[in-house]
């Protein structure tokens, strides 16, 4: 079997570049490795790293020995090709739209009228939800069919969109499952129940066009059958698929639910479809017909295994083609090429703990030191981390005894100062209890939050007295139940409390204020306590995000990340 040798980011040396080296034990191969001055072996990958500017001479060294070898670039840059501007041009349908297009999206609306499958992929606040609501239409009238299906990847986005059709079209859209609620203080109101009432709906003679559920409604099989046979006999025309990317995995049962769904006219919707790994492409390209293979069969032919016993993917292979198969169904249009939106500005702030809290961080940081070994062999080492990132947001919540929050203090100062220029702020953790803690300390702000424990119609509720109360100057959330597919742009001023571990979805979350309709600059404040985790983290994930613009957004893959962090934030024997 060749070495593998990927040229990529170092994970211990200190170099700009390294080459990453993995290959099945070879005493003449280690022999080759030892030689060389600066090197360093990893045990738990069995994996050799050496300076970039050893490949030159460890190709020769290894043609000596007779051993053949594979290169793998993960750095290099693969550019994409423009969109398809066949596509693109006036598709000479004359389409009435109720609110007023921008151009970026009447060429959306030519392009989607001249495909049948295929991934919109624009950038957060671009209006893609505006699009596939007239694109739907359009073809309706182009050839009758009774329901456009709306898959959401995110449940609380059902209202967003049942909102968006409202807005943008004549049609009266249907949950699947809602119900009024006939009874008690909330009458009148609708309810949204569960599979037996979704059944019930789909074996009734719905009339509304518009036709919205959730993706994880497609685990129930009777369920994703009766679509399937909706889609099959065209009762179902289209299938629009937002944030596709959140159902990454082809063989979990809501993966094969929704690749149930094969109408006529698809398409997928997403600003980040690929937001840690190729692999995530899998289901988008299956789903829109542009690969045929088996999940096992895509990942052998793009990604590289190595690591103990070759089941660890260790970088990606055959870029190009997978570029070429994105360019043949991907429309995608950045914000700085298609809009005049008011300038994002990054302002990081960084603080200093109080002693009682440098000295509860200490005690997590040596008690996770002593773990280091466990931490890098578990399934998810980041997880291992929380307790560290808890300390700077809210040392509370690990000891009792604690009473000062720097991070909140400062929280408090930045929302003074927006308030008083009379602008309003939103404000993201990933944990829900400081978020609850963040939201008792707002309470003169009239505020309003978003978190997983609050209801699908609270949320909706939150949304609107933040957009359309003058006197609600706050919204807090946590990045997973607030950082997608909702509308903030009342908002000018973002507060990130922490940060998420992902690039995309921290664009994503401020993206809720910077999309079509902001008028201000938005500020964003990532709020970073001195010589910690929040600092580490913040530089890792902004470099992450630097590497390149190769498949979507330019990810790469998790590994340097990881180690990287712990080295830095633990260190490393």
């Amino acid at each position: 079997m060749a070495v593998k040798i990927i040229i990529d980011l170092p994970m211990n040396l200190k170099a700009d570049r390294a080459l990453l080296i993995t290959f099945p034990y070879d005493a003449k191969i280690v022999n080759v490795m030892r030689g060389f001055e600066r090197k360093f072996w990893h045990p738990q990958k069995k994996m050799w790293e050496l300076p970039f500017n050893c490949l030159e001479t460890l190709k020769q060294q290894l043609s000596l020995i007779k051993v053949d070898f594979d290169i793998f670039d993960q750095l290099t840059i693969v550019g994409y090709n423009e969109a398809d501007k066949e596509k693109l041009k006036d598709c000479g349908v004359q389409h009435e739209y109720k609110t007023q297009p921008r151009q970026h999206q009447i060429e959306g609306f030519n392009y989607g009228m001249n495909s049948q499958k295929w991934l919109l992929a624009d950038d957060q606040g671009l209006g893609k939800t505006f699009q596939t609501l007239n694109i739907a239409l359009a073809k309706r009238n182009q050839s009758w069919f009774k329901h456009c299906l709306i898959v959401v990847g995110v449940n609380n986005l059902k209202l967003n969109w049942y909102h968006e059709i409202e807005k943008h079209t004549n049609e009266i859209p249907y949950i699947l499952g809602q119900r009024v609620l006939k009874r008690g203080p909330n009458k009148g109101k609708l309810a949204f129940k569960d599979s037996k009432e979704k059944l019930e709906d789909l074996n009734s003679d719905i009339d509304n066009f518009f036709l919205i559920i959730n993706v994880e409604a497609l685990r129930n099989t009777e369920i994703s059958e009766r679509l399937k046979y909706m889609c099959k006999t065209g009762e179902i025309g289209m299938v629009i698929a937002d944030e596709i990317h959140k159902c990454k995995d082809p063989n979990s049962q809501q993966g094969k639910g929704f690749q149930k769904l094969l109408s006529k006219e698809r398409i997928a919707v997403s600003g980040t479809p690929l937001m840690n790994s190729i692999e995530d492409l899998y289901i988008i390209l299956k789903w829109l017909d542009y690969e045929t293979h088996t999940f096992t069969q895509f990942k052998n032919h793009y990604c590289v295994y190595g690591g103990f016993g070759d089941h660890s993917i260790i970088a990606y292979k055959n870029k190009k083609e997978i570029i070429q198969k994105l360019n043949q169904c991907m429309l995608r249009r950045k914000k700085e090429e298609v809009t005049d939106l008011p300038e994002k500005n990054l302002i990081p702030i960084y603080l200093d703990m109080s002693k009682e809290e440098w000295k509860l961080y200490d005690e997590v940081r040596t008690a996770l030191r002593e773990q280091i070994d466990k931490i890098k062999l578990s399934p998810n080492p980041l997880a291992q981390l929380i307790r560290l990132r808890q300390v700077t947001g809210l040392s509370s919540l690990l000891s009792s005894k604690a009473t000062q929050t720097s991070k909140l203090d400062m929280m408090i100062k930045i929302i003074d100062d927006c308030v008083k220029n009379e602008e309003k702020v939103v404000i993201f953790s990933e944990f829900s209890q400081i978020i609850e803690e963040a939201f008792k300390r707002c309470k003169k702000y009239n505020p309003v939050k978003i978190t997983g424990d609050v209801k699908l119609t609270e949320r909706d509720l939150a949304v609107q007295k933040f957009q359309e109360t003058e006197n609600c100057k706050v919204i807090l959330g946590t990045r997973q139940a607030m950082g997608t597919g909702i509308t903030l742009t009342a908002g000018n001023n973002v507060i990130f409390l922490d940060e998420p571990w992902n690039e995309a979805n921290k664009n994503q979350a401020m993206d809720r204020c910077h999309r079509i309709g902001t008028t201000k600059i938005v500020n964003v404040y990532t709020l970073m306590c001195q010589d910690t985790i929040d600092e580490v983290v913040n530089e890792i994930v902004m470099k992450k995000g630097e590497l390149s613009k190769y498949f979507i957004d330019g990810q790469t893959t998790n590994r340097q990340f990881v180690n990287e962090l712990l080295i830095r934030v633990l260190g490393e024997d």
